[in-house]
């Protein structure tokens, strides 16, 4: 999905119940990337900040290698937690968040 489609669904499922803490985003085209000490993610234009553990932020920039991938998390309003991350022809994938971070 496109990411203004994805924030529209953010705003859908706020109006109906402004009680939801979590929400899901899949965003297509995203590139991991260091800014200052701090692990952003770049898509369409945009730099969101993420919610991931040092350990996280290695693994994936690792598994990304600087390209787009397709990433799935959970926003909470002010970071996005990564969950799982794909990419590549057949859309492998490339990382999944362990159950421990």
């Amino acid at each position: 999905m496109a990411l203004d489609e994805e924030w529209t669904g953010v705003a859908q499922r706020v109006a109906a119940c402004p009680w939801t803490g979590l929400h899901p985003l899949v965003l297509q085209g995203a590139v991991p990337a260091l800014m200052g000490n701090r692990l952003q993610l770049i898509v369409a234009g945009a730099s969101l900040r993420l919610n991931v553990s040092d350990g996280e932020t290695w693994a994936l920039l690792a598994v990304s290698g600087g390209r787009p991938i397709t990433l799935m998390g959970e926003w909470d309003g002010h970071a996005l937690k990564p969950l799982t991350a794909w990419g590549g022809e057949g859309g492998a994938l490339l990382w999944q968040r362990s159950s421990g971070a």
